[in-house]
């Protein structure tokens, strides 16, 4: 992943908007914190299906880039079968808007794209998590699936699923978080 720093750094040197730029990283913090680094100032918003390892990856980058860090799910109504809605989005913004402005902040979040629009916010770089198996495979593939135009919803798994887990496929079908991330982290599971 040597290329990916150099390669941030050019593109903008040369003026190019990172909402159009995909890196992917595969289990390399170091790598993903360089190039988080490079950015010097923003808000960096982790995405990703339940359980990909967002807030953990957040976690760990804050550490090593010294920087203020916030799970959206500290501002969340629990118990509400829900995410977005259950969101406490005013104390959300407000601690996001306070050191937005002067510092890398990063953020993790289910349904990322939706509550960052939500809050009004621009100008935001997307890291996409996606746990792999130890084989390499998506483990989210369905979740993936849904970001196609040739996705055909399953009616009996659809009903089966939880509205969690309904509102993170729809999410999928119109975000494509993945497809439209500025940076995908593949995290492979133990």
């Amino acid at each position: 992943m040597a290329y990916a720093l150099p390669f941030l750094r050019d593109a903008k040197r040369r003026g190019h908007d990172m909402t159009t730029t995909t890196a992917v990283i595969t289990d390399n913090p170091a790598a993903l914190a360089d190039l988080l680094a490079a950015l010097g100032r923003g808000l960096v918003v982790f995405d990703g299906c339940p359980a990909a390892g967002k807030t953990t990856l957040m976690r760990d980058m804050a550490a090593r880039l010294d920087c203020k860090a916030f799970d959206a799910d500290a501002y969340l109504n629990r118990k509400q079968g829900t995410f977005v809605n259950a969101l406490r989005f005013d104390e959300l913004g407000t601690v996001i808007r306070n050191v937005a402005t002067s510092s890398l902040v990063l953020m993790a979040s289910l349904c990322a794209r939706q509550v960052i629009e939500r809050l009004g916010l621009s100008g935001v770089t997307f890291v996409y998590v996606q746990r792999n198996s130890s084989v390499g495979l998506a483990a989210d593939l369905d979740d993936l699936d849904a970001e196609t135009d040739e996705n055909i919803p399953d009616p009996i798994e659809l009903n089966l699923m939880t509205a969690l887990y309904r509102e993170v496929r729809a999410y999928h079908t119109r975000y494509r978080p993945f497809h439209n991330a500025n940076l995908v982290y593949v995290r492979t599971s133990p």
